[in-house]
């Protein structure tokens, strides 16, 4: 038996020319294919050995994009072992993706509040396919999510993906207890010590979240729209906090350990909101579709008097544009 490595769009060309058809090994227990010239259907069986998937897979592939996107998806690494039957000869092709700047990809989290659309923006200027995630932690301004698809769609995005991690069993915030959320706060009063909106290792989970998606994803971004101007008191917005966590994706990841590093990258860290506002308008991001408010109300109206309520208004004020956002009315705002 002969063996190549061949890239895959050579691959796909050997399927469309010659309709090559891989059978099963039973003794080896190894992949099975059935190719034909137009189409591609995949039953996928493997032994541990090999290092290739480990269940059984149907699917239907018509295109070498498409099986492109199959590798990446099931066998994150862009290599996978085939062995075709030709005129009853084996012959065994390692398939190589050839890395191509075009199909860079990014996990974004995206929460659809302002700094993650404006983030989501910043990566895709970048050149990064998108890819949003979105966790429901059980937060009650979890109106914000609803917002994720339209922001997706606008910003070009390929998928989304929401996952739930309930955080009220751990409360401890503001957000997801019964504490109250503060209102009417100056500035110097939302900027001192560590606020009681604060969920406790929050985004420590959700970047342990985005970095899974990452690795299966083939991604070597995480983008994430952590600011420590605004948010001084958070200690998971903070610098060195995201160099810490590179550091750990490093070790803690097949990728990691394999030589492909894993960055986190947080464009907002240093700006004020005026700043967000204006470069979120400069990068065409889809402002007036996200939401803000930590205590909205049953019709998902912001309050207009909590930190960020506060922080939004003032950061658009200074910018000097209108926002869209629809508040409650004086008498019942807070």
């Amino acid at each position: 038996m002969r063996a190549v490595s061949v890239d895959i769009a050579v691959l796909w060309l050997m399927i469309e020319s010659f309709g090559w058809a891989l059978t099963r090994d039973e003794e080896n227990n190894v992949e099975v294919y059935n190719i034909t010239s137009r189409a591609v259907r995949i039953i996928y069986s493997s032994t541990p050995s090999d290092r290739l998937l480990r269940f059984q897979h149907h699917q239907r592939i018509s295109s070498s994009e498409e099986l492109l996107r199959y590798i990446r998806k099931r066998q994150p690494g862009g290599m996978m072992k085939v062995e075709f039957v030709r005129q009853g000869k084996r012959e065994e092709v390692q398939v190589k993706e050839r890395p191509r700047a075009a199909m860079k990809r990014a996990v974004v989290l995206s929460s659809g509040g302002l700094d993650s659309t404006v983030a989501a923006a910043e990566a895709r200027a970048a050149g990064y396919q998108l890819f949003l995630l979105s966790v429901n932690y059980g937060q009650r301004h979890a109106v914000e999510l609803t917002r994720v698809p339209a922001i997706a769609k606008a910003l070009g995005a390929v998928r989304t993906l929401e996952i739930t991690v309930d955080l009220r069993a751990i409360g401890g915030s503001a957000l997801t207890d019964v504490m109250v959320v503060p209102k009417d706060r100056t500035g110097e009063e939302i900027g001192a010590g560590i606020p009681p909106t604060y969920v406790p290792a929050r985004n420590t989970l959700f970047l342990a979240l985005a970095l899974g998606w990452a690795e299966v994803l083939l991604a070597d971004t995480i983008y994430i729209g952590a600011n420590i101007l605004d948010y001084s008191g958070y200690p998971d917005c903070r610098p060195e906090f995201l160099t810490a966590f590179e550091a750990l994706a490093r070790v803690g990841t097949k990728a990691g350990i394999e030589g492909r590093d894993l960055r986190v990258e947080a464009p907002l860290l240093r700006m004020t909101k005026a700043d967000i506002i204006r470069r979120g308008i400069a990068l065409k991001a889809p402002l007036e579709l996200t939401h803000s408010c930590y205590d909205p109300d049953q019709q998902g109206r912001a309050c207009g008097c909590c930190d960020s309520c506060l922080l939004r208004r003032k950061g658009f004020a200074e910018a000097g544009v209108s926002d869209s956002v629809i508040y409650r009315s004086a008498a019942s705002r807070c």
